[in-house]
């Protein structure tokens, strides 16, 4: 498999012009351009406080984090940022963006720590200014000439990365540093495949189509640096490791395929301490690292499910092993609409400040049962089970207001439960709340997924229009569910 995006044809570096020199431009992808329908902005009101001034970057750096100060962090900011443009966009990132990539924000936001390290990083630091820039176009701050100018930066720094790793892999046992810097705690290929985990933030906003690509080629990073099969010790390690865990899981999902990490990948391995070390993978995703592992076990049995011939015997009790581990797991949380008495053993504390964060993490619980009950027992929409599922997460979802926080990691339980609401009523419900969800969020992707979810309740009814003319119900309903598939299969987009 070929991991490198762009051509051969670069001219020889050193590990300085990656940190430091101006380069050419490069082949780009298609400039996005965001879409969203009439009716998911009549309503929408300003969500966001206005930009700071770029002259109180320092004060922000120094509220959200104890060692950077104003005075330290002002003339690191002088010397690498060239613009205003860039000025406005790096504390854009600061104040609002990374505040919206994982599930909690929070003092100890590792995306604001990556930004501030970023400044040793010229390739980290104008990836992080195209992220900015495009979710500062999504709420009508910048425009497409600023995005193109970006985009073009960023890929070609990550276009002569990627050539640079690629001479040096011949030379085995050198790791590459950037020395001299102060800032300097990541290896070139760390920085590298952080611009490849941040570029697919890019794909969520954008709706654009290249995750995949971007993906294949973080996975070899992740290969050459030896985080499939140990888990690092750097604290910005471990954030990529992470990142990289949760999208390849979604993404498989989303493909109907399996993980491109394979399932000895450490963090398919359940450990629930890396919700309590920092990073904490479940303030990141807001889904707990050992529902992460049964996600990944799931879309394993899903595609041999899709895929197998024959007897099916070890695969069924292979399942059902998985599924008792689940309920045994889940049996911190409130069984659904179960008589008061049978939840004294519940672990759940109304009055946690971080409820909405709670909220989300059973909402990927219920998830993966339902994703269980779909794709690997084969159970239909209609069935009473998936049906007491889709319910029970509706009204988890519910009690997540949009702009609450956690809800910002919450596209991916909610359009995997949407598609299977059967009634007017529910489907009016879910219509409601990616309205209001993309009027907070406006991501691209959201659009993308609420088209493709409206698409597969049109088939779903002249499945069941089929079914009750035609008299042959299980048929319909069994090609119903190969239509999503083949849906699912030649898809591109992203959404977390």
């Amino acid at each position: 498999m070929d991991f490198t995006p762009w051509d051969d044809s670069v001219p020889e570096l050193a590990w300085g012009s990656l940190i430091g020199v101006s380069v050419g431009s490069d082949t780009l992808p298609e400039l996005f351009e965001p879409a969203f329908h009439d009716n998911t902005m009549d309503t929408n009101q300003e969500v966001e406080p206005e930009v700071l001034a770029t002259s109180e970057v320092g004060s922000i750096v120094s509220r959200l984090d104890p060692w950077p100060t104003k005075d330290s962090l002002g003339p690191l900011l002088s010397a690498t940022l060239s613009s205003p443009s860039e000025e406005i966009a790096y504390t854009y990132y600061l104040n609002h963006t990374s505040s919206r990539i994982p599930a909690y924000d929070g003092p100890r936001n590792p995306y604001r720590k990556l930004c501030l390290v970023s400044v040793s990083y010229p390739l980290l630091l104008h990836t992080i200014l195209y992220v900015s820039t495009v979710s500062m176009f999504n709420y009508g701050r910048s425009d497409s000439s600023l995005i193109a100018k970006h985009q073009s930066q960023a890929s070609s720094l990550l276009q002569n990365a990627t050539a640079f790793l690629r001479t040096e892999n011949g030379k085995p046992g050198q790791e590459i540093r950037g020395q001299n810097h102060a800032l300097s705690v990541l290896s070139l290929r760390e920085v590298t495949l952080a611009a490849y985990l941040m570029h697919i933030v890019t794909e969520v906003m954008s709706g654009s189509q290249t995750a995949e690509t971007f993906l294949q080629n973080a996975y070899q990073l992740m290969v050459e640096l030896g985080y499939i099969e140990s888990m690092p010790e750097s604290y910005y390690a471990r954030l990529l490791v992470h990142r990289f865990a949760i999208i390849d899981v979604v993404l498989a999902f989303l493909r109907r395929r399996k993980p491109i990490a394979p399932m000895s990948f450490v963090l398919y391995q359940q450990d629930e301490g890396m919700d309590q070390n920092e990073p904490s993978f479940r303030e990141l995703t807001g889904c707990p690292q050992p529902i992460l592992a049964y996600l990944a076990r799931i879309s394993h049995l899903a595609y041999d499910a899709a895929a197998y011939q024959g007897d099916n015997s070890s695969h069924l009790a292979e399942a059902y092993q998985l599924e008792t581990k689940m309920r045994i797991w889940g049996q911190r949380y409130l069984v659904p609409f179960a008589p008061v008495a049978d939840q004294a053993n519940a672990q759940i504390n109304p009055a946690d400040d971080r409820k909405d964060l709670d909220t989300l993490s059973e909402c990927f619980y219920w998830t993966a049962q339902l994703l269980l009950a779909r794709r690997v027992f084969l159970d239909p929409t209609s069935s009473p089970r998936v049906q007491f599922l889709r319910r029970h997460l509706f009204i988890l979802m519910d009690r997540l207001p949009a702009g609450c926080g956690p809800d910002s990691s919450l596209p991916f339980p909610f359009y995997m439960a949407a598609r299977e609401a059967m009634t007017s009523e529910d489907r009016d419900w879910v219509r409601k709340k990616h309205v209001e969800m993309i009027n907070v969020y406006r991501d691209r992707s959201r659009e993308i997924m609420m088209g493709l979810t409206e698409e597969i309740w049109n088939k779903a009814d002249e499945a069941v229009n089929g079914s009750v003319a035609g008299g042959q119900g299980s048929l319909v309903v069994l090609e119903n569910d190969m239509y999503i598939h083949v849906l699912d299969t030649v898809a591109s987009h992203f959404v977390f």
